[in-house]
């Protein structure tokens, strides 16, 4: 798709100085398409990038797909994506001991620039389809942080991410790696005081799941408490 774009007086014969004759021309089709615009509009339409960024191939998506942007003409890939896993049993592994359990439907939120991650923050929301306007609770297990749900890596070292596909291999390595009491509070990452990771995860594995309004505490950062806010957190 090729966009010109000329001064003109063929749209708006009273306003001709402030009018703009765009040209929209799909070579493969063979196909264009006239549409006028103001001036004011289209300078607020280059500067939001809506002609000037072209389009680019967004490729196969990731599990759990909820919304996502993708930087272009830039060196390496650049991303930031929120996924959605669904409330599922999971193999989850405490310092070298083995826990099945069903863990809440998990929240995850990239930042990706120049092909590595930058960011990666974890949260849990009760919805399997969560909207808008879902809370969000903290991830109950250690290794996140309680506050902004930041992902403590440790030493791990991470794979490149060359499209949003690649994010399903980010996702399985964080829930594949062994759980330690890095970033862990009773009280904060779970509603039952004085328990340690261990004393959850044998209880979550005992009952099944986390059950939800009994251990799960609510996020309470400005800019992350629900899923929209976190949309409008994590961008490029």
């Amino acid at each position: 798709m090729r966009v010109l774009a000329e001064i003109t007086d063929e749209g708006f014969p009273n306003h001709a100085v402030d009018t703009i004759k765009l040209l929209f021309c799909n070579d493969e089709l063979g196909t264009r398409k006239i549409k006028y615009v103001s001036a004011e509009d289209f300078a607020g339409s280059i500067k939001a990038g809506i002609y000037s960024k072209g389009c680019c191939t967004i490729g196969k998506i990731p599990t759990g797909y909820y919304n996502a942007s993708i930087g272009i003409e830039k060196k390496g890939f650049d991303c930031a994506a929120i996924l959605i896993l669904p409330k599922r049993m999971q193999r989850i592994t405490y310092m070298q001991t083995m826990y099945e359990m069903e863990l809440p439907a998990l929240v995850f939120a990239f930042k990706v620039e120049e092909s590595k991650v930058k960011e990666t923050h974890v949260f849990c929301v009760k919805e399997n389809e969560p909207s808008a306007k879902s809370v969000l609770y903290r991830f109950p297990l250690g290794n996140v942080s309680s506050g902004n749900g930041s992902v403590c890596w440790g030493g791990n070292q991470l794979p490149q991410v060359t499209c949003l596909k690649d994010l399903d291999v980010i996702m399985t390595h964080f829930l594949s790696c062994p759980f330690n009491s890095d970033h862990y509070r009773p009280n904060e990452n779970c509603k039952m005081k004085n328990w340690n990771l261990r004393d959850l995860c044998e209880y979550v594995q005992k009952v099944g799941n986390f059950e939800d309004d009994k251990l799960l505490v609510q996020v309470t950062v400005n800019g992350y408490r629900t899923l929209e806010e976190l949309e409008k957190t994590i961008h490029l």
